[in-house]
């Protein structure tokens, strides 16, 4: 999972604002994403729960 998180190392570069804020864009992207797949994941789980029950 290490590839998924964002280089803050690499943003505090002074390379300008943009820079720094096309990497928080991305971390909100990446950080959007995997909330996504984790709900999506616990209701597949919960789904499978439910008809191993019934």
């Amino acid at each position: 999972m290490a590839q998924l998180q964002p280089s803050w190392r690499h943003a505090q570069r002074p390379e300008g604002r943009n820079k720094i804020e096309a990497e928080m864009l991305e971390a909100k992207r990446i950080y959007g994403l995997n909330v996504w797949q984790n709900k999506l994941i616990q209701l597949k789980s919960r789904e499978a729960e439910l008809r191993f029950i019934g």
